[in-house]
């Protein structure tokens, strides 16, 4: 698609998740680790193989997979989405091989816990996509609640009798809360925390540290809860039991803390749709968090990028 001007339109949704970047565009659906590192002289470069880097704000970086060996940064505030999310956006554009005199429709999410601060997120991003020497200043950003995609995925993939919905949407580093009735959200019955994936990972680290005398960074442990085992030297060591005892205990937690927010509201819903990447964690554990659960038929990590896509540029 093309302006009155001749520059190509682009639509992105992105769900900018502390734990992965999920991406759709044009019938293109990927990920990819979000992991930021400064870049430094490495084993990469000495072998003479590529390593791409990225000159932002007067430092040099490296993104994603490359950013996992060179320990990346924490990456559970929101602060850290802030500062770092021009950058996280720039590789999208470049992998999407999008120009800079191209027009940029981008729509995301922000959990509701940060919401107060979105107009500073938008600001921040619009006008600091200058990476490379490149300037990407024909940008515009909106902003969605976070876990507003999963209900509006779900309900334009499903026949609905009855409208009338919880949403649990577990992120790496958020939990998001929500109850919606004929597409609005209930005043009052929404919360959102940094009860995420993160407290399973902060248990991995402590296991590992105990049971091997290994200090792990959060990427690592990411990895062992979501493969059951390490690697140590050229021993592998399977510790299925023991992260399936973490996940049931995360779950019994967000059960808890979800009852006593409005149990009675939550015993009404037609049901309780689940996703995010935690999801994938809970129903690999054989847990079972509410009779009326309900997964999507998608990768569950997904179903929020997908539906800001329906809801900024489908729906409207």
């Amino acid at each position: 698609m093309k302006n009155s001007k001749g520059s190509k339109i682009f639509n992105i949704a992105v769900d900018i998740g502390y734990g992965d970047e999920k991406v759709y565009t044009d019938n293109k659906l990927y990920k990819f680790p979000n992991a930021i590192a400064t870049a430094g002289i490495s084993v990469v470069e000495m072998a003479n193989t590529t390593q791409t880097k990225y000159n932002f704000e007067g430092a040099e970086y490296v993104i994603g997979e490359q950013a996992l060996l060179n320990q990346p940064f924490k990456t559970r505030s929101f602060q850290y989405l802030k500062e770092y999310s021009p950058l996280l956006i720039y590789k999208i554009l470049k992998d999407q091989n999008i120009e800079v005199s191209d027009v940029v429709n981008i729509v995301c999410g922000l959990s509701i816990k940060d919401w107060a601060l979105k107009d500073e997120f938008i600001e921040r991003v619009q006008n600091n996509i200058f990476v490379n020497g490149e300037h990407y200043n024909n940008v515009t950003v909106k902003l969605i609640p976070q876990g507003v995609g999963i209900y509006e995925y779900y309900k334009n993939k499903n026949k609905i009798e009855e409208d009338f919905f919880a949403v649990l949407d577990i992120g790496y580093n958020t939990l998001d809360f929500f109850v919606f009735q004929n597409g609005n959200p209930i005043d009052n019955a929404y919360f959102a925390n940094t009860n995420g994936v993160n407290l399973i990972t902060t248990e991995v680290v402590k296991l590992i540290a105990k049971q091997f005398n290994l200090h792990i960074s959060e990427q690592d442990a990411k990895n062992i809860l979501l493969n059951k085992k390490i690697r140590i030297q050229n021993s592998q060591h399977d510790l299925t039991i023991e992260i399936n005892k973490l996940i049931k205990n995360y779950s019994k937690q967000i059960v808890n803390e979800i009852m006593n927010h409005n149990q009675l509201l939550l015993n009404k819903v037609a049901g309780v749709i689940i996703a995010g990447g935690g999801a994938y964690i809970l129903r690999e554990a054989d847990v079972k968090m509410f009779d009326h659960e309900i997964y999507p038929d998608v990768e569950y990590e997904y179903a929020n990028v997908l539906g800001y896509y329906l809801l900024g540029f489908e729906n409207e």
